[in-house]
């Protein structure tokens, strides 16, 4: 029998699909008061392309050795780390038939917010363009006084997207059945269950055993000689019967319905921080700071305040800082009328002008060391912590403090000589 060298239209054929993601964007920087610039300046930062950027100028040289030239630099502001970015930077020529003076980066370079061998937060140009070129305005460079600077970007992912589809034939394999087993044994809790949460004068059956097993404050809750204990019963106060249900069902499942987490976020982070539910706790910050608006943000900054959020908390202090507008809704009112929150409104305030006065970085410096360094740690916010302890496999639970120190621990040997 003669075997078939190519497939027929009944064996299973898969085929992969293979894009490649690009963004595309450019802002502008119109300098009106050229000579008066001071000898380092950053412009705003910018969201262009995907991701938050902004220029840093030294009109007379970053340094002695380029005296005579404009030093340039393109910084990445965001979080995320290998921002694989195409560039061009050009100052705009403001007479009519004359080109612009562009300098092209088409070899793409890697962009992050923590420097390593390969990856740095800025890139630029020592000698940019020589201040006579540029004072020239003859050339169209700089007229009255007034320099027009444009980026381009174009940033690519850096791996391409493969999307399989299969055709008939395709090999079966079972479905996952943990959550439907856990659901299941839930709801079949009324019957066999050990335990009760009661919660607006409706009892919950459940385990104990499973909920002491996620929650510390179950646990010491079912401790030996507790009431709890001896009814096998306990009462939620101040806790509304869907979120409840919500929590019981990520103690038992690892996940809530669809949708939960966006729509009853505020009220299943409260409850999730005080029955020490971290996983619970960690994705309702994610989400909450992702969703933030003007008319949210004080609110959500006064809930991560209280239920020590500091993930959220730092979110909603540069949202505000960003945004100026929150500083007249209802929730920045109640926020700063409360006696409580004195010191809160002082530490927004401080980072809004911190913001607007365009104060540099401590680590602009273009020349600084690679790798993540004990210093550098002190540095990282809560959400960026989190990231380099669960790329490390480590625990990203706990205060920003315990974060710091639990990563500088786990720092190799050659980034601690580093520092």
């Amino acid at each position: 029998m003669a075997s078939r060298s190519s497939p027929s239209g009944d064996d299973p054929m898969t085929e992969v699909v293979t894009s490649i993601r690009a963004a595309r964007g450019g802002f502008q920087w119109v300098i009106e008061d050229w000579p008066g610039m001071p000898p380092a300046v950053n412009s705003p930062d910018v969201e262009c392309a995907g991701h938050r950027w902004r220029l840093r100028i030294y009109p007379f040289g970053r340094e002695e050795e380029f005296a005579g030239h404009v030093s340039l630099y393109l910084y990445y502001c965001g979080r995320d780390q290998g921002v694989s970015t195409s560039y061009a930077i050009r100052i705009v020529n403001q007479l009519a038939g004359k080109p612009d003076f562009v300098v092209s980066v088409l070899r793409k370079k890697s962009f992050g917010f923590i420097h390593t061998e390969d990856v740095v937060n800025n890139r630029g140009f020592p000698a940019f363009i020589p201040q006579a070129r540029l004072n020239d305005e003859s050339r169209g460079l700089k007229v009255s006084n007034r320099v027009i600077i444009r980026v381009e970007l174009t940033v690519t992912a850096d791996e391409p997207t493969h999307v399989l589809r299969t055709t008939t034939g395709a090999r079966w394999t079972p479905s996952e059945s943990l959550e439907r087993d856990m659901l299941a044994a839930l709801e079949g809790a009324q019957e066999g269950g050990s335990a009760a949460l009661v919660v607006e004068g409706q009892r919950l059956a459940c385990h104990r055993e499973i909920l002491s097993f996620r929650s510390p404050v179950f646990r010491a809750m079912f401790a030996h000689g507790t009431r709890e204990a001896s009814r096998n019963e306990i009462t939620i106060p101040d806790v509304s019967l869907p979120v409840a249900k919500e929590l019981l069902r990520f103690i038992y499942t690892d996940r809530c319905s669809e949708g939960a987490i966006e729509s009853q976020g505020e009220q299943l982070l409260a409850v999730a921080d005080k029955y020490q539910v971290e996983r619970l706790r960690q994705l309702c910050e994610v989400e909450l700071a992702g969703s933030l608006t003007i008319a949210s943000a004080a609110d959500r900054l006064a809930l991560a305040d209280l239920h020590t959020a500091e993930q959220l908390r730092e979110e909603c202090v540069e949202f505000v800082a960003r945004n100026a507008e929150v500083l007249s809704t209802p929730g920045w009112a109640r926020l700063s009328e409360s006696g409580s929150n004195i010191g809160l409104v002082g530490e927004v305030l401080a980072s809004a002008c911190g913001k607007r006065s365009g104060e540099p970085m401590e680590d602009e410096d273009p020349d600084s060391a690679p790798g993540l360094t004990p210093s550098r740690v002190k540095r990282l916010r809560v959400s960026e912590l989190r990231r380099e302890l669960s790329s490390r496999g480590l625990d990203v639970g706990g205060a920003k403090h315990a974060l710091q120190a639990r990563l500088t621990g786990a720092l190799a040997p050659k980034e601690l000589q580093a520092a």
